[in-house]
């Protein structure tokens, strides 16, 4: 009986600290994502420099 009290004790903390952990990971996550740019706003971007280039080049020459 001592064992299974003290295994069913064992496997609470385990969930315990297991949630914490996820509960971190997930915090993580959202930061990160709110973080991160959009794809089409580096598209944009992009395109912008790559004009502004073209267009330099034309000049300068």
């Amino acid at each position: 009986m001592e064992r299974s009290t003290r295994t069913e004790q064992d496997l609470v903390r385990l969930r315990d600290d297991t949630g914490k952990e996820l509960d971190a990971l997930r915090a993580e996550l959202e930061a990160l994502k709110g973080r991160r740019w959009p794809l089409g706003v580096l598209g944009a971007v992009a395109g912008v420099v790559g004009t502004l280039t073209a267009v330099v080049g034309l000049f300068l020459r």
